[in-house]
């Protein structure tokens, strides 16, 4: 479970403040059911004169006052115990997915092609698998060597693949096609394309897009909520495993939104790689 906090802005006029003395505004609070037994909240509070009242949407809050989804310009007072959630798995399911999708639109021979992974913490082990048919070698560059070591084992022992382990991030540089974890400017000194979640202006940097999302997962038309934001905290906080095989539609590119296909088109003819029909179903 986890909530989403509106703050509506403060009633204005020639009688607001003595309604508000007379008559608080109340919060409200709206549950709304998942495809699983475990919902989310949007707690609705109107800011008054004298603040947010920061109180009584904690206490609304309840158990989901450490799992909350703010507007993009509320920051929440330390002393509220309210906290925003911060997400470990669903970004780098989606950022993976999406590489899947590029690369199926590139539609290469894996002899062809190298891909590397930049991820420090090793939060993308479990996914490194999705590239294996895509690429002739896997770089993976991390700083959390011993995970991704005991990763490679088990992919050589279930696919015969090597996957290259290295604590050097430069070892992601010679390759033509990186997926990273990071945003790191720096990441972008290498020859291929970077696929990454933030928007750069580097003229090989991808980062992701508009998201293919079904019509019941629609984010409540709350402004400053981000899709992005809702998606994560739905898979993570309510198991709506249902969103597990989401991927982006579209990718940023020079600052311009671009289709996945127009994607693997503008990889193709950078490199001058030649189209294989054969791999179209990868």
């Amino acid at each position: 479970m986890f909530a989403i906090l509106e703050i509506l802005p403060k009633e204005t006029g020639r009688f607001a403040r003595l309604r508000e003395r007379i008559h608080p505004p109340p919060l409200y609070l709206e549950e709304v059911k998942t495809t699983t037994r475990l919902p989310y909240y949007i707690i609705r509070a109107q800011e008054r004169r004298t603040g947010i009242p920061w109180d009584e949407i904690a206490a609304m809050a309840g158990r989901c006052k450490t799992r909350m989804l703010p507007q993009a310009h509320v920051t929440f007072p330390p002393e509220t115990g309210l906290t925003p959630f911060v997400p470990t798995k669903f970004p780098a399911m989606l950022l993976f997915n999406t590489a899947v999708s590029v690369l199926r639109c590139l539609n290469v021979s894996p002899s062809n092609f190298t891909c590397a992974v930049i991820d420090n913490q090793a939060a993308a082990a479990s996914h490194i698998h999705k590239l294996i048919p895509f690429a002739q070698t896997i770089t993976v560059c991390t700083q959390n060597t011993n995970q991704y070591i005991k990763t490679a084992a088990e992919l050589f022992d279930e696919f015969g693949v090597s996957i290259i382990v290295s604590d050097d991030m430069r070892a992601a540089q010679k390759n033509l096609f990186t997926v990273s974890l990071s945003g790191d400017k720096d990441l972008f000194s290498g020859k291929g394309f970077t696929l990454t979640y933030k928007k750069h202006s580097h003229p090989k940097a991808l980062s992701l897009g508009k998201i293919q999302v079904p019509e019941a997962f629609y984010l409540p038309p709350i402004e400053g909520i981000s899709r992005f934001d809702f998606l994560c905290a739905l898979y993570e906080l309510c198991s709506v495993e249902s969103i597990k095989n989401l991927s982006c539609e579209t990718l940023f590119y020079a600052e311009r939104e671009m289709a996945i296909e127009t994607i693997g088109e503008l990889i193709r003819a950078t490199f001058h790689l030649r189209q294989n029909e054969e791999c179209g179903n990868s």
